[in-house]
């Protein structure tokens, strides 16, 4: 415990310390408190001469499509916003997943989803939906 005196009254306050000297691991950074870690089979490790060591996880199945899920094809969506994806047939799943939100709505959007998954993608249909928001039925930008 640590005391301190405090001069403008004679209060004294009490406060609990941590003793961070004892928590401090004897083993450094790199201990492993569970040394029979057993990985699934198809999980490899590989020990490198240097040191460290690889470890080599096989990419996940995707999950088959459900009932409610599909695909949004390009050509179903605006003419003016096609170009924005050349060389593209359909917005991928999580892209289809999030059309909605992303192109009709001013909402706010937390896209959480693995490196090239299409967050980029997702984040233009946003750009696109406010480009929309200023612009004609004939193609004309409006000025505000």
């Amino acid at each position: 415990k640590y005391i301190i005196n405090n001069n403008s009254g004679g209060q004294q306050s009490t406060y609990n310390l941590v003793d961070l000297e004892n928590l401090a691991f004897q083993q450094g950074g790199h201990f492993m408190s569970n040394k029979d870690l057993k990985l699934p089979q198809s999980i490899r490790k590989v020990f490198k001469e240097k040191g460290y060591e690889e470890v080599h996880v096989p990419a996940v199945k995707p999950k088959v499509f459900g009932e409610s899920e599909k695909k949004i094809p390009i050509k179903e969506l605006p003419e003016w916003v096609q170009p924005a994806f050349p060389k593209m047939e359909s917005l991928n799943r999580v892209q289809s997943a999030c059309f909605k939100a992303a192109f009709y709505s001013s909402d706010n959007i937390l896209l959480c989803a693995p490196t090239a998954a299409g967050k980029t993608n997702v984040a233009m249909l946003t750009i696109l939906h406010t480009i929309g928001l200023h612009r004609s039925s004939s193609g004309i930008f409006i000025k505000k």
